[in-house]
């Protein structure tokens, strides 16, 4: 979320019509495009409490001492001790009961279409699935993947600026997709660059997917996105499908770009000098999916936790592709990194939130004042080692689900892709009552 400032004679023109003001947030729900104004009700006030654990999604202190979350019109206010917290203007108290509470997981790399639907996999409300799965923002590295998909520039700009514009005023379930994202094609100029910057698009899809293939013409579009204040992904590994322009490992470091994604492949993997000299040689977020080569996932990590820097490290699916749909596989990355790797589950959920957040500038992904109220109630499954959820993802079992939050709204106590917590979070003091039909369907 992005607040731009307002006009005070246009904010007290709306105050005294209707008791309202006017937040300008490219994030927003529903209604609105890029800096566009929606009108919201004036002030809500909720208020998150007994907290077994605070996860706050910072990698340099993954967990706080506080058991109570302020919340003011989708933004965390503070955190700290319930009787520190609470006064008589909470309109919405949550009890989470002893649980632990979280940010939204983000899953850095998915493929979006138009619509909750993917043409690859023939699959519709796969978004609405991931939000279920514990997703709260999701990135596109690209909406290329339709049948006829051409090449052309132009082709290119109007699919990254329709996809922008959607996404902007959409949201699958309430989950935050990041989509418009454009492909380098051949014949792609600056002007267009600008072009799309002007429009609003702030991301290049993932560089080696376009039919652009001159390494010198890529770097000078890259540095023409970098100018627009564009993010940059590079695509990393052998040809993952017919078309795809593969980069060394020296031509990535040229690149410098923001991310390198798949960096365990994507599927196929790299070998693990060539991974040593993109580690070593640049300093960009290394993303790395589920849907992808083991061996590499197990030497990405050492690589990067050997060389202290697992704050580098970002989590994606890469689908829905030809690996299908994961609405839990990030939730179930974090916890097989935990389980086998010796990774605290409070760094891995970091890896899975605040990292990606900070790789691609979202005020999302930590419990911070001032940060998008974007969270997650878990627990430990029945029947788990465990006893909550971050021991329960030491001995390798996915968390349960309890609730999930999307600017301070409450989106769901029914995770329908998780098993839901056993407790129940209780809202104005009362627990949501659903049959096993909810919970599943």
């Amino acid at each position: 979320m992005r607040i731009d400032p307002i006009s005070p004679l246009l904010q007290q023109e709306v105050m005294a019509s209707c008791g309202t003001v006017l937040i300008f947030n490219r994030d927003w729900f529903a209604e609105v495009g890029r800096n566009k104004s929606i009108v919201v009700k004036k002030e809500t006030r909720t208020l998150i409490h007994n907290i077994g654990t605070l996860v706050s999604g910072d990698i340099s202190h993954p967990i706080l001492e506080a058991d109570a979350v302020l919340i003011e019109e989708g933004l965390i206010v503070d955190t700290g001790s319930y009787e520190a917290l609470k006064d008589d203007n909470i309109n919405l108290d949550i009890d989470i009961q002893g649980m632990t509470l979280c940010p939204g997981l983000i899953d850095a790399h998915v493929h979006a279409g138009i619509s909750d639907w993917s043409p690859r996999v023939k699959t519709m409300g796969w978004m609405e699935g991931c939000l279920h799965g514990g997703v709260t923002t999701l990135i596109s590295q690209g909406e290329h993947i339709f049948p006829g998909m051409s090449h052309e520039p132009s082709v290119a700009k109007a699919i990254a600026m329709l996809a922008h514009k959607a996404y902007s005023r959409y949201r699958p379930g309430g989950v935050k997709a990041h989509c418009g994202a454009l492909m380098l094609e051949e014949g792609l100029t600056e002007t267009d660059i600008k072009e799309v910057a002007d429009a609003g698009v702030w991301l290049l899809a993932e560089i080696g997917l376009g039919a652009l293939r001159d390494f010198d013409r890529t770097y000078s579009l890259v540095q023409a996105a970098r100018n627009h204040g564009m993010k940059v992904p590079v695509h990393w590994g052998p040809e993952s499908i017919p078309g795809v322009v593969p980069l060394t490992a020296s031509n990535v470091v040229k690149l410098n770009p923001d991310v390198v994604v798949h960096f365990n492949g994507g599927p196929t993997a790299a070998s693990l000098a060539e991974m040593k000299v993109l580690a070593e040689g640049c300093p960009c977020f290394l993303e790395v999916i589920y849907a992808s080569n083991a061996r590499a996932l197990r030497d990405a990590i050492r690589l990067v936790a050997e060389r202290g820097e697992l704050r580098r490290i970002l989590f994606g699916t890469d689908t829905p592709t030809g690996k299908g749909v994961m609405p839990t596989g990030i939730i179930k990355l974090a916890a097989e990194i935990t389980s086998l790797y010796g990774i605290s589950a409070a760094i891995t959920l970091a890896m899975a939130t605040g990292n990606a957040a900070i790789a691609y500038s979202l005020n999302t992904g930590m419990v911070k004042p001032g940060r998008e109220a974007d969270l997650l109630v878990m627990d430990a499954p029945a029947g788990s080692q465990g006893q909550t959820a971050l021991e329960a993802m030491e001995f390798g079992d996915q968390p349960n689900l309890g609730m999930v939050m999307v600017d301070g709204k409450v989106i769901t106590r029914t995770a329908k892709r998780a098993i839901n917590t056993a407790k129940k979070v209780l809202v104005n003091g009362e627990a949501e009552a659903f049959s096993l039909d909810e919970m599943l369907f």
